[in-house]
């Protein structure tokens, strides 16, 4: 735990909003803040109606909220390193996070996405992308262009073809695609030498290609088995 870190929690329009500052003499500024659903109310709310920000802030977790569609202009925080926009019944990604061009970690899992943005590829400092329980079903080739990335999250979408591009990732260590359509996977997956885990399990894979696959993948803790 940080010290001198003070929680803060509001209430705006039913949504619990709760942040972290840290007390340094007279001056403080905001680390993190979260926007969790309060689950008694009904709410529905955008992210334009949150406090007011300083730009030190790191961290934006968005919660449990009934929120569609996050408009171009909702957030002016220079500094984020993490957003993370779950159980939210977002459609699209967020315009928005395409300014945080030093974002590390982004999470929207849980939510209702059906595409990747070619922007993504602007997002050069990701090393972890969580889109669990979304709708895809496909990758936008640009996401393989993320030299930076280390975790890959897309467990349970709907997605069918992992291209050969995915050879790009050099840096990548998990990659989960659990509950995918999967039938096979590019050759090109041999070149992800540094692959520590890989999910597959609840797809459809035969089992010659589970076979093929721990043969390209030798030292990768592969998690595989055949659809029932």
């Amino acid at each position: 735990m940080i010290r001198g870190i003070i929680t803060i929690i509001m209430i705006l329009s039913y949504c619990i909003i709760s942040y972290a500052q840290e007390s340094n003499n007279s001056k403080s500024h905001l680390e993190q803040i979260i926007l969790t659903f309060d689950t008694t109310k009904k709410n529905s709310f955008t992210i334009d109606m949150a406090l007011q920000s300083p730009d030190k802030v790191e961290v934006l977790i968005l919660e449990k909220n009934d929120i569609i569609r996050l408009s171009e202009q909702s957030i002016i925080f220079s500094n984020l390193k993490v957003i993370r926009i779950n159980y939210t019944n977002l459609d699209t990604f967020p315009v928005f996070i395409r300014e945080y061009k030093t974002l590390v970690e982004l999470d929207l899992s849980n939510n209702k996405i059906k595409s990747i943005p070619h922007w993504i590829v602007e997002l050069e400092y990701l090393e972890s992308i969580n889109l669990e329980n979304n709708r895809l079903d496909s990758i936008n080739l640009s996401t393989f262009k993320l030299i930076n990335l280390r975790k890959l999250d897309l467990n349970n979408n709907q997605i069918s073809l992992i291209p050969s591009q995915i050879e790009g990732l050099k840096q990548l260590e998990i990659l989960n695609l659990e509950s995918n359509k999967l039938k096979k996977l590019p050759k090109q997956i041999k070149s992800l030498n540094n692959l520590k885990k890989l999910m597959l399990w609840y797809n459809f894979l035969g089992k010659n290609e589970i076979k093929k696959i721990k043969k390209l993948l030798p030292n990768t803790n592969v998690r595989i088995g055949e659809q029932n």
